[in-house]
Order: structure tokens, then C-alpha cells, then sequence
């Protein structure tokens, strides 16, 4: 977000902040209602200490919602059956951790991680999970729209990590 985009947000709606996830947050612990990662953490390694970060930084019952690029299917090639016409992906690995480069909007490295790796993060971290989903999302007749790309999760802080 820019600048001016910040100044405005601001004005609007009361304090903005930008803040390097990877590290200490500048906030107090137990400060916010709600901490939302929106298609970072597949971003970023390692990625359990964002999970415990984000976690101080909730108040108890406090909600710690993320989506990402879904990692069974992100890194898998679109291929259509010659008979059916349906389109499919060919995943050839999963479980084993990865990074490849990106350049969507400019060049950033993306580790592919199986899902796995962000449910017992956040687990390990005191986080609750409330609701998974795969949300449909393709709308492109050559993709298959039972095929998530993305996923979401929401999580609650809970009193005490176990």
C-alpha cells in the first residue's frame, strides 16, 4: 500500500501500520481483535514463527484469519482429457517442500509447503481452528471448477498452548 494510500486509511478508519510479518511485531501483546494474513504466508519461511507472532499480538478469543494459494494444486499442470474435455491438473509432488520464484507482481520467492505445515503451526502455536474451506473459484470454461485455488482458514486464540 502506498503513502498516500496509508494516509487515507488513516483518516478513515484510525490507525494503519506496516510491519515486517517475518519479525517482532511493533504492537503489545493481546492488543488486537483480529489479525488477517491475506495471500502472504506461502511467502514467506519459515513460516511457524508468524503463526506464534500473531498469536501475542491477539487478545484471548481473538481471531487469526488466512487465505493462501492452495499448495495441492498450485504448482500442478493444466491438462484436458482429449475424450472428455475436462480439464484437470497433473500434480507430480506435494509433500515435499519446495520454492519457486514468482512474477506476478514483481519477482518473490513462493515456498510450497503441504497443508499440513500451516494447520500444526498454527496449532503449535495456540491457535484453534474454527473453519477450513476450499472455495470454488474458477470460472474460465478450460479450468475445472472442483479444483480449489485457494485456501482459507480461521483460528481463535486459545488461553494456553499446549
Amino acid at each position: 500500500m502506498s503513502k498516500t494510500g496509508i494516509e487515507q486509511w488513516n483518516e478513515a478508519a484510525g490507525a494503519f501500520a506496516v510491519a515486517d510479518i517475518t519479525g517482532k511485531l511493533p504492537f503489545e501483546d493481546e492488543e488486537f481483535d483480529i489479525v488477517f494474513c491475506n495471500q502472504v504466508l506461502m511467502d514467506i519461511d519459515p513460516v511457524g514463527p508468524v503463526f506464534t507472532e500473531c498469536r501475542r499480538v491477539l487478545k484471548p478469543g481473538g481471531i487469526f484469519y488466512y487465505s493462501i494459494v492452495h499448495p495441492a494444486f498450485y504448482t500442478g499442470e493444466w491438462k484436458v482429457d482429449e475424450e472428455t474435455g475436462r480439464a484437470g491438473k497433473i500434480v507430480t509432488s506435494y509433500i515435499t517442500p519446495s520454492v519457486c520464484e514468482n512474477r506476478f507482481w514483481g519477482e518473490t520467492k513462493h515456498y510450497h509447503r503441504p497443508l499440513s505445515d500451516y494447520l500444526n503451526g498454527a496449532a503449535e502455536a495456540g491457535l484453534m481452528l474454527v473453519h477450513a474451506d476450499e472455495p470454488k473459484s474458477y470460472e474460465d470454461p478450460g479450468k475445472n471448477d472442483d479444483i480449489p485455488l485457494f485456501f482459507f482458514a480461521e483460528y481463535r486464540k486459545v488461553r494456553e498452548v499446549f
